[in-house]
């Protein structure tokens, strides 16, 4: 059986690429949820750390700004109680921390700016409060400091207790106000971290979910794709061994899962393999059975053999026995033969006087012969002018018949003009008086007609005469001539017939006699054959003796090898039996 050629699998339906490309769909999803839960991650700590910058650089203003308010405040004092050369320095000083109070006022205002969220807005519309009353409270540190430049130390102290003082305590509840407002700030950006983190976490767990969801669908594809296909192979090819080891196998069957992936190597190799085997099988039953019958038919025909060798060897010793009678019986012939050819011999000498004596007779039976067939031949010459002339004679009377032929006609023509005659009349009558004329003539044509026929009647009469007078002369000739022939040439004919007997009859002896001759003389070199073939009989016979004999011991020999050949039967009918026990395992090939 020629083997199949094998068809390559599609790339994309190979298990390789199968598994490949789920292990890498894995990927992707796992890199893309990872990535998700990284971006969260990275997000929530991002904005926490936004949110703490936030809260702190609110707070670092907060408290520069309140810290430098307070610093503000005691510079006038400081400045009415220094020393000449320490105030310009003092003003400096007031000077440039009034400008970096402005600087973190705005500082403070831009960093609640950065969010939209309630808890800025609220702290920025605090700031903006607060920086209207900082404003006003530089003003009003200027306008003290301005007083105290100028020697108005005690009304600048009554600016700073009065007009400065309200406005940090007004300062002062703002200040508490934003702190208030920062510390819901705090508990803002707590929860909004908080919220970030479980935004994080929700976005993990559906990141895990949908991962969990892909690592389900890539175990069901498998499944499908892969474990069921070969699950189903392994069933059907367990189903097709349970059947062949419970003694119900069918080769017929087949593996039906239908894919095409490299297991379509296996389904078409196992395929063909059941497939071979099924011819196999099916040539092994077959040929079991042709076994069981042939070695049926074999031991039986072994065991007619074994018979007919044994019969044989039985007929070829009686065979023996009767070649040495017949071996006997050619000697008593070869023996036999010699008186009958001294007898042959005698035979031969007597033939030969016989054969003179019948040639004397021929001789004269030959003279007697020629005498009397010259005689009739006279006789003969004779007859023959006799009969010539009367065959003339009788071929002239043969005239007369010519005659009566004449008067036939005459008497047919005698008959047409009678008609005509009688029709010329019927004419004339139907003419009437202008056909009588023609009437007269019809009745002479008539009366001629009639006067013919008479006469021609006449001359019948006289040629019957005359032909029967030449035939009386004619059958008188006859009978003379038959006279002679029957009689007088009967008796030549006797004499040359006695003739030709004795002649004959020489002719007849001579030739008896030298058939004889010749028979005799085959007979001696018959019997010389005879002889020849009788000693080689015997020579035969004895040579038949010993192929006998010797084919009498190849016969017991052969009943021997017959023996054999049936133990080899036997053992070959305990394989085909073996066989057969096997192949009943299969029901159906």
């Amino acid at each position: 059986m020629k083997s199949k050629k094998k068809k390559g699998v599609k790339w994309y339906h190979s298990i390789l690429f199968q598994v490949i490309a789920v292990n890498v769909a894995m990927l992707v999803v796992f890199g893309a949820v990872m990535f998700l839960t990284m971006d969260s991650l990275d997000n929530t700590v991002n904005n926490s750390n936004a949110l703490i910058n936030y809260v702190a650089e609110a707070n670092m203003y907060e408290g520069k700004v309140s810290t430098q308010i307070y610093d503000i405040y005691a510079q006038p004092f400081v400045y009415i109680y220094a020393s000449r050369d320490q105030k310009p320095e003092i003003d400096t000083t007031v000077r440039a921390d009034l400008e970096e109070l402005k600087t973190s006022m705005n500082s403070l205002i831009g960093v609640f700016s950065k969010n939209d969220d309630k808890f800025s807005a609220n702290a920025l519309k605090i700031a903006k409060e607060l920086s209207v009353r900082v404003d006003t409270y530089i003003s009003s540190v200027t306008n003290a400091m301005d007083l105290a430049k100028s020697g108005a130390g005690a009304q600048c102290t009554v600016v700073m207790e009065g007009e400065v003082k309200e406005l940090m305590k007004n300062i002062d509840r703002r200040l508490a106000e934003l702190d208030a407002a920062v510390d819901a700030l705090s508990y803002g950006s707590i929860n909004n971290m908080i919220d970030s983190r479980n935004q994080a976490v929700l976005k993990s767990v559906i990141g895990l979910a949908i991962f969990l969801i892909c690592l389900a669908l890539t175990f069901a594809l498998n499944y499908f794709v892969i474990v069921k296909k070969i699950r189903s192979i392994s069933n059907e090819v367990n189903a097709i061994i349970d059947d062949i080891d419970n003694g119900k196998g069918d080769l017929t069957t087949r593996i039906n899962t239908k894919t095409n992936s490299e297991l379509i190597f296996f389904k078409n190799g196992f395929n063909r393999f059941i497939e071979n085997l099924q011819n196999v099988m099916r040539e092994v039953k077959n040929g079991t059975v042709v076994l069981t019958t042939s070695e049926e038919e074999v031991s039986e025909k072994i065991q007619k053999a074994n018979d007919n060798v044994t019969n044989t060897s039985a007929a070829l010793q009686e065979l023996s026995a009767s070649m040495d009678t017949v071996s006997a019986t050619a000697t008593t012939m070869t023996e036999k033969l010699v008186d009958v050819k001294s007898a042959t011999d005698s035979i031969n000498a007597e033939v030969a006087e016989g054969k003179e004596t019948a040639e004397h007779i021929k001789i004269e039976a030959e003279s007697v012969q020629e005498e009397v067939n010259q005689k009739k031949s006279n006789t003969g010459s004779k007859m023959e002018e006799l009969s010539a002339v009367l065959e003339q004679s009788v071929q002239d009377s043969e005239q007369v018949n010519q005659i009566g032929e004449l008067t036939n006609v005459i008497l047919d023509i005698a008959s047409q003009t009678n008609l005509l005659a009688l029709n010329a009349s019927i004419e004339a009558a139907r003419a009437g008086e202008a056909g009588r004329g023609f009437a007269v003539v019809a009745e002479e044509i008539s009366s001629l007609a009639e006067n013919s026929r008479q006469t021609a009647g006449n001359i019948q009469k006289i040629s019957q005469d005359v032909t029967d007078a030449v035939k009386a002369l004619s059958d008188n000739a006859m009978q003379v001539l038959e006279f002679i022939n029957t009689t007088v040439l009967s008796d030549y004919d006797s004499f040359v017939e006695v003739g030709e007997k004795y002649e004959n009859t020489a002719a007849i002896i001579d030739d008896m006699l030298n058939k004889f001759s010749e028979k005799a003389e085959n007979l001696g070199v018959i019997m010389e054959q005879m002889s020849e073939h009788v000693t080689s009989i015997n020579q035969s016979v004895q040579e038949s003796t010993v192929a006998i004999n010797t084919s009498a011991t190849n016969s017991t020999e052969i009943v021997g090898q017959m023996q054999g050949i049936g133990e080899a039967m036997d053992n070959n009918n305990r394989v085909t039996s073996q066989l057969s026990d096997s192949t009943k395992q299969f029901v159906t090939v």
